[in-house]
């Protein structure tokens, strides 16, 4: 019983197959989905100002994604955050490996990007109160990206102000860090 049904539909299935195949060979050919990128950011804004512990930070990273021919998209975020430690004399410390599933989107003719990313901060290195490793949260949230597209498959991409939360100490005493970075990146769509 169950060969003849299968018999019976093979023309359908094999339709349907043929079908599925040249839509995602067209799709994959003409537009390639999977997007790379990487980016470099500073911050001279931030939380810390009045503390005088981490004034300045500033870093680079790179983000993996998929975005198909629409204007929505995921990606993997990583990055690392070094910070210059001001308590009693200026040094730039490893800070923190930053870690996110972010979504995104783009509009206005695929000019401006929106993308919001949250997941684990990690501690990079021993402090006085903070063991390396220590794990919190990560968030970040990046309104309006100008994106220029220089060629078919490369964008320069320009966050002129964007809001982070970096926060790898959770319990007393805490460590938050909220920035308010500039970032500029280059995104390339892989073939």
């Amino acid at each position: 019983m169950m060969f003849a049904l299968v018999t019976s539909s093979r023309p359908a299935l094999v339709g349907v197959a043929l079908l599925f195949g040249c839509i995602v060979s067209n799709t994959a050919h003409a537009h390639p989905p999977l997007r790379w990128a990487t980016e470099a950011h500073f911050s001279l804004l931030s939380n810390q100002a009045d503390r005088s512990l981490l004034n300045v930070t500033f870093g680079g990273g790179f983000r993996f994604g998929y975005r198909g021919d629409g204007e929505w998209g995921g990606f993997l975020h990583f990055e690392q955050n070094a910070w210059l430690a001001t308590e009693l004399f200026r040094r730039v410390v490893p800070g923190v490996w930053n870690i996110a599933l972010g979504v995104e989107r783009l509009w206005a003719s695929k000019l401006i990007r929106t993308a919001m990313a949250a997941g684990v901060s990690i501690l990079a290195y021993d402090t006085e109160l903070h063991r390396r490793g220590t794990t919190g949260v990560f968030f970040d949230l990046r309104p309006a990206s100008l994106r220029w597209q220089v060629s078919r498959i490369v964008a320069v991409e320009l966050t002129p102000l964007h809001f982070v939360v970096v926060a790898p100490v959770l319990r007393e005493p805490e460590l938050v860090n909220v920035e308010y970075r500039t970032t500029l990146g280059v995104e390339v769509t892989l073939q």
